[in-house]
């Protein structure tokens, strides 16, 4: 494997990863927002 090559698989990798990463880390902030809404009462009704 040469250099351009290795250097290509180097960024599809960080791009996997930074997808993996993304996905993670919206599922943790999904529930981070719901029980900071739980903790602080709930939804305000209309």
């Amino acid at each position: 494997m040469n250099y351009v090559t290795k250097r290509r698989y180097r960024s599809e990798d960080f791009a996997q990863r930074f997808d993996a990463d993304f996905i993670l880390m919206t599922g943790e902030l999904a529930a981070l927002i719901q029980s900071l809404v739980e903790g602080l009462g709930g939804e305000a009704q209309r």
